[in-house]
């Protein structure tokens, strides 16, 4: 997997936590694992949509599911992996060789970010 399609975060620049965060941009898949979510959260928002999924769902010692996802945040990678959007608590439908353009790119404010796409995997 190359970690190198979004810009890296910016220390200082990029928000940790973002409750008022929601879906920006969609892209084009075609063939993925995606999973449609409905109440997931990630860095303090609440979001809905369907995402390119990177890595299968894991527990933690404390019970929360956590799925790691194809995304920017804010329009960037966060520092070690693409995004763990948390299910624990969500409506989640596997979508097995999703083919579509509705798959969540970027999650943030400014819509005007605008982010160059390429495969995660």
């Amino acid at each position: 997997m190359n970690m190198k399609n979004y810009p890296n975060w910016k220390k200082g620049g990029t928000p940790d936590t973002d409750p008022n965060a929601k879906v920006i941009a969609k892209k084009k898949v075609d063939g993925v694992e995606a999973i449609k979510v409905v109440g997931g959260k990630y860095r303090g928002a609440s979001l809905d949509g369907i995402f390119e999924v990177v890595k299968p769902s894991t527990t933690d010692k404390n019970g929360k599911v956590q799925i790691e996802v194809c995304c920017a945040w804010h329009g960037v990678k966060p520092p070690n992996n693409y995004p763990q959007l948390d299910i624990t608590d969500a409506d989640v439908k596997r979508l097995p060789n999703h083919t579509a353009d509705d798959v969540v790119d970027n999650i943030g404010k400014d819509e005007s970010v605008k982010i160059a796409h390429k495969k995660c995997m």
